[in-house]
């Protein structure tokens, strides 16, 4: 067993050390443990090519030292997690990615076979796939899932811009990884470079800078339909709109009394097909909060609440008759039940 495996950071072992027969951290943790193993043999191939072309981004215990937070850029965070941030917001995590001079590969790993949470994943890897298209739009990119089972990888085998790639977790004993594994670097062979390094071949991408772009016509009268056709092709890199901001007053009947001036109206459009209505309240002093039976404050790193603040200033005020009508364009939007 490749004893590098114990020198990895995983969020989820003391989960799983609690409650070791339990299905579900038993394989968030084992899926963790098999995207470490993956990333090991990425670097032992390199070490058996090192006349490749391609430069592996170092992660994990082979991020370079000095890991520093970057508001807008690839970075690894204190753990050696490969992150891009745009304004201080994370817009994607990769389990690992190679870089030459007209390609770029990026892997994502997962053991999931059942078919709706597949779906899921697969929008997932599209954000990602939009997201590298836009930073690096010189180079031909290409998405290679990785999994344990022919199952997973058949859903993906013919998908333009897409490879697969059969991988097995070595035989390990999982609750001896967890138990003792201790994150530590270790020093990258030749041919790995740092994340930081993306950022000086990546073309700019300010994600707030282009939300508000879109979010203004929205306010400006753009109809949904025409707003979800206009970010179609971003494959979720936007999961929702802002419509505008209803006095609570007028909102009382439908979401109960809350201890704010406005209700705010987003459309959360990850899926396209079907867009559904979220609420939101702010409260100076203690954040953004969303309206549901508890109302519960979201925290200030989440993307909705940095969206929010961005829009606070420029977001109209509506009534509950214009509620009404984007009601029933939502419902218009939506597949019928069946």
């Amino acid at each position: 067993m490749n004893m590098n495996l114990y020198k990895q950071y995983y969020s989820s072992s003391k989960n799983f050390i609690k409650s070791p027969h339990d299905e579900k951290p038993k394989m968030i943790f084992k899926g963790e443990v098999y995207e470490a193993s993956f990333y090991e043999y990425l670097i032992n191939e390199l070490t058996k090519n090192n006349n490749d072309t391609f430069k592996l981004v170092g992660k994990h215990a082979y991020a370079p030292k000095g890991k520093k937070f970057i508001l807008t850029g690839f970075y690894c965070d204190k753990f050696g997690k490969c992150i891009y941030n745009s304004d201080g917001v994370s817009m994607a995590e990769f389990d690992a990615i190679k870089v030459s001079e007209s390609k770029l590969v990026f892997y994502e790993c997962t053991l999931i076979q059942n078919p709706q949470s597949l779906k899921g994943c697969e929008r997932k890897f599209e954000k990602k796939f939009t997201l590298l298209q836009l930073l690096f739009p010189q180079k031909e990119i290409t998405c290679v899932v990785v999994s344990n089972n022919n199952k997973t990888l058949n859903k993906f085998k013919h998908k333009k811009g897409y490879e697969v790639h059969l991988h097995q977790l070595p035989e390990v004993d999982l609750l001896d990884i967890a138990k003792r594994s201790q994150y530590k670097s270790i020093s990258a062979p030749e041919g790995v470079v740092s994340a930081n390094s993306l950022n000086k071949v990546n073309s700019d991408f300010h994600y707030l800078t282009n939300f508000r772009k879109l979010t203004a016509e929205l306010f400006n009268g753009c109809s949904l339909s025409s707003m979800i056709n206009k970010i179609l092709p971003y494959n979720g890199l936007f999961p929702r709109l802002y419509w505008g901001k209803v006095p609570t007053s007028q909102l009382i009947d439908k979401i109960g009394v809350v201890d704010a001036e406005f209700i705010i109206i987003s459309i959360n459009v990850s899926d396209p097909s079907n867009p559904k209505l979220r609420y939101y309240f702010q409260k100076s002093l203690k954040g953004v909060f969303e309206v549901c039976k508890k109302p519960t404050r979201l925290h200030n790193k989440k993307l909705s609440v940095v969206e929010i603040l961005a829009l606070t200033k420029s977001m109209p005020v509506k009534n509950r008759a214009e509620l009404v009508t984007l009601e029933a364009e939502i419902a218009q939007c939506a597949p019928p039940v069946c």
